[in-house]
């Protein structure tokens, strides 16, 4: 084959590439495909989409794969559970404690005027006091005798002492240490209530026992 052959066989190639759809808008020169700039700006703007939506599919994976990792995270357990094994709270005065005394017991006995013995009513507040102490060995507790405003500060006092021995050697009757009871007298100082009526004296002839 010569070389006009061969140069009429590239002529008709170049010639088929020029009229073929794919070169619409381009031009052949010496089998080298020129291709416009508004064509090129069309493929640069492809090109560019195409990343762009790959990009977006990747950021939309990543963000389900940790939305699933969150997901599946079990939750740290908090202090506070409910249900059958969750330990319910203490409710109410701590047992051996002064308010157990006060609420659950009775701290205190009341005497008639001018009177140190015990009434049926003190004896059995008195002997839960004892049972009381019994249960709580290690509680300590005193007792103090109280008056009304009547009578001198002396006397008062010496019946208020009367009124405290007086509970004192009930307790210790039932079983409790003497070593673990203490007894005052303060006479009229100290009282409950206020008024010059006999329900206000009432309240204020007593022995209380408190835990020390």
């Amino acid at each position: 084959m010569n070389r006009r052959e061969k140069g009429g066989d590239r002529l008709t190639s170049l010639e088929t590439l020029r009229y073929s759809p794919f070169m619409r808008g381009r031009s052949v020169k010496a089998g080298v495909v020129h291709v416009s700039r508004r064509e090129a700006h069309h493929r640069l703007g492809t090109q560019t989409r195409t990343k762009t939506m790959n990009n977006i599919k990747i950021l939309g994976a990543l963000a389900a794969v940790a939305l699933l990792a969150a997901c599946n995270q079990t939750p740290a357990p908090t202090q506070a559970s409910t249900g059958a094994g969750a330990a319910q709270a203490p409710s109410g005065p701590v047992p051996g404690s002064e308010q157990d005394l006060v609420q659950n017991v009775g701290d205190r006995v009341f005497f008639a005027f001018d009177k140190s013995n015990l009434s049926d009513a003190a004896k059995t507040t008195l002997t839960r006091q004892a049972d009381w102490l019994k249960k709580y060995p290690q509680v300590q507790v005193q007792i103090a005798g109280n008056c009304d405003d009547r009578g001198t500060e002396e006397y008062n006092l010496a019946l208020g002492q009367r009124r405290a021995n007086a509970a004192r050697d009930f307790v210790v009757a039932q079983g409790v240490s003497a070593s673990r009871i203490t007894t005052i007298s303060y006479g009229k100082d100290r009282p409950v209530a206020l008024g010059d009526n006999e329900a206000a004296w009432a309240q204020n002839r007593n022995a209380i026992t408190s835990v020390r």
